[in-house]
């Protein structure tokens, strides 16, 4: 893409319009370089926006996410039946976006940690079930002698708006 500069961990096509592409910046899967901690994951890049095309990559509109200048996009998944509807897991949690990613807020209402480390999703088109299932990396939190933890995995039924844990044993 020779629209902006820099690393790019993610570009996803609509898949109800070819013509909307999106691109998120970052370094995100490069796990050896990218540690995570107790306040989440610093960003590599000097980018803090989502790339959205709407010709098939001619031109590209940039939208800030979060509050962070260093933001790193790991995922980005469009709604494929609402093509409004986006998530986008980042080093700063996860986003949604109602209106085709002019605008993201937090989405993390059920999840322990928000962080997180893989998201993908399940689409029945007979039914239009939609389930997206979401990987909150684990925080390890000492209490007395012992260490408990959050995080897991995680459902959402209603398009990344709650989540509900589903970790098992």
């Amino acid at each position: 893409i020779t629209a902006f500069k820099g690393r790019h961990s993610v570009v996803v096509v609509d898949p109800s319009n070819d013509k909307n592409w999106y691109v998120g910046p970052g370094d995100f899967w490069n796990v050896k370089k990218n540690w995570r901690h107790i306040n989440g994951q610093v960003g590599k890049t000097n980018k803090n926006a989502i790339y959205r095309s709407t010709d098939k990559g001619k031109t590209w509109e940039k939208f800030k996410v979060g509050n962070s200048q260093t933001i790193d996009v790991g995922r980005i998944i469009v709604h494929p039946n609402n093509s409004k509807i986006i998530l986008a897991a980042t080093n700063e949690g996860l986003f949604r976006s109602d209106n085709q990613g002019k605008t993201w807020q937090q989405s993390s209402k059920g999840l322990a940690v928000n962080r997180p480390r893989d998201i993908d999703f399940y689409f029945d088109k007979k039914t239009n079930e939609f389930i997206v299932y979401l990987i909150d990396q684990t925080a390890f939190i000492p209490n007395g002698n012992t260490v408990t933890t959050k995080g897991g995995v995680y459902k959402s039924t209603d398009s990344g708006k709650t989540w509900q844990n589903i970790t098992g044993n």
